[in-house]
């Protein structure tokens, strides 16, 4: 277990795609529609998504990156993990601005310089339109904010390419109310 056992997580950025791989799981394909293509389906898809994701997190399926590092050689590699840090986010609103005006699209961005083991490493990476979790996270996806980063992770020297499959804060940030009680164990056969 990684010590998510009690602690709730509220997404703001879900990859459906890699994480149904990740888990085994077929999501319903609402939950890969755009966010520009909302729809109630869409919302209860996510959710179910937002479920497993938690519980990849609570049975260790995404290591802690520091432990990672500091036990690894991990440049030239891609490595599945997670890491808390403070994360400046950009172009979240201009990239559904742009998806809704039928525009080229350009996605949001997110950097950080995040130290892991005994070494700081600059972490860029760009967030697609499809795995936007909600509304809120157009407004909470810009400036500097303390998030967990679940995905891959591409170490080049102190350089780190971000692959992201969960954006997420913790209690203190929700972004929706409780999931009703059918959604609060659809991830539970999620093996260990």
């Amino acid at each position: 277990m990684a010590g998510f056992e009690s602690l709730r997580l509220f997404p703001y950025y879900l990859n459906s795609r890699r994480l149904g791989l990740i888990a085994d799981v077929n999501f319903a394909i609402e939950a890969q529609h755009p966010f520009v293509e909302s729809s109630g389906e869409r919302v209860q898809a996510m959710r179910d998504v937002a479920a497993t994701a938690q519980d990849l997190l609570r049975y260790g399926r995404f290591p802690n990156l520091s432990e990672v590092v500091a036990t690894k050689d991990v440049d030239g590699k891609r490595i599945l993990g997670f890491v808390w840090g403070v994360f400046t986010f950009s172009g979240a609103a201009e990239a559904i601005r742009r998806a809704q005006e039928g525009k080229p699209l350009k996605n949001a961005t997110l950097k950080g310089t995040i130290p892991l083991a005994a070494t700081e490493y600059d972490l860029v990476g760009e967030m697609s339109n499809d795995h936007f979790f909600s509304t809120t996270s157009i407004g909470v996806l810009k400036g500097k904010k303390r998030m967990l980063v679940a995905g891959h992770f591409e170490f080049h020297g102190h350089k780190v390419e971000v692959f992201p499959y969960i954006q997420s804060a913790t209690g203190s940030h929700p972004v929706h109310a409780p999931l009703p009680p059918e959604l609060r164990n659809a991830g539970d056969h999620v093996a260990p």
